[in-house]
């Protein structure tokens, strides 16, 4: 975990990942919704647009788990003011100030109607019961003890509220080649750098070799064990861009690594092209968004 979030610490401070509009569409969202929000909150680094599944009014409270750069946060204070509240919460303090950031910039957005707060979710939700219209993730998930974070969502919502979010999730193992590769890219901390299309698979090829990606079934049955109603899938997206750029999809990105040389890298992405140049991530994963109700 501590590797992730390093890295994901990176990616808050990283200047370049920025107005990443094509990908975040493919993503799932609407080129008017990004429109209305500045480039530092059109990162790209979410795997499916929650906010799109929810039924937002104006006056209703919601809450952002792994909230990022605020994508999600801003995108839901538009529709609640402006009298609601959207909130997010991180547990990398780089990203919560990249969000407070965001918010000042969005002219759309008043001040009043969003709050940012470091939270690390596993330690708990730190908000009262029953205080939540919707509670919404976007890529988090699957790097935390769901079944404890579930308990909390279904606590911190309001009865008849619901829980929206899109994670990562497995259709079926990897090769054993590329499950050797991408862990010796884990155990040397390679990263890609930046987060084009490219940088987009690796992640997701990282995150099936790590065993962090969820399984559809199993989420839907451990909602169904937290108390939750209404559980479903709503919607399945391939990973984006690798329709658009096949090639590219099947390219190992641009990386750097803290233990390894230059030479090495070159090596370590020779080796990982000729893997995934035969593989197709979307045989292996998906990003889909799941949707539950806290019964009334």
């Amino acid at each position: 975990m501590d590797f992730v979030k390093e890295e994901y610490r990176t990616l808050a401070e990283d200047e370049t990942v920025r107005n990443n509009k094509e990908l975040m569409e493919l993503t799932g969202y609407e080129s008017k919704q990004l429109d209305k929000l500045p480039p530092d909150a059109i990162m790209g680094i979410g795997c499916g647009n929650p906010t799109a599944e929810c039924d937002l009014l104006p006056g209703m409270r919601t809450l952002d788990l792994g909230c990022g750069p605020g994508t999600d946060v801003l995108l839901s204070a538009m529709k609640v003011a402006p009298d609601g509240m959207a909130i997010g919460v991180d547990y990398v303090p780089e990203m919560v100030e990249r969000a407070e950031q965001n918010a000042k910039k969005c002219p759309d957005v008043d001040k009043d109607n969003t709050d940012f707060r470091i939270n690390n979710l596993n330690g708990g939700i730190n908000f009262p019961d029953n205080h939540f219209n919707y509670v919404t993730a976007n890529c988090c998930l699957c790097l935390l003890d769901q079944p404890k974070v579930f308990r909390e969502v279904k606590r911190v919502l309001k009865p008849g509220g619901y829980f929206v979010f899109s994670e990562v999730t497995v259709k079926k193992t990897l090769p054993q080649k590329a499950d050797d590769l991408l862990q010796e890219a884990f155990d040397n901390q390679v990263v890609p750098k930046g987060n084009d299309v490219a940088s987009k698979v690796f992640r997701v090829y990282i995150t099936l070799a790590k065993g962090d990606a969820i399984v559809p079934s199993e989420i839907l049955d451990l909602l169904k064990e937290t108390g939750f109603q209404k559980t479903k899938i709503t919607v399945s997206r391939h990973i984006p861009g690798t329709k658009k750029y096949p090639k590219v999809a099947k390219s190992a990105p641009h990386m750097v690594g803290k233990k390894l040389t230059p030479d090495e890298i070159t090596d370590f992405k020779k080796r990982l092209d000729d893997v995934l140049s035969d593989l197709n991530i979307n045989e292996f994963a998906s990003f889909d968004t799941f949707s539950s109700q806290k019964p009334v």
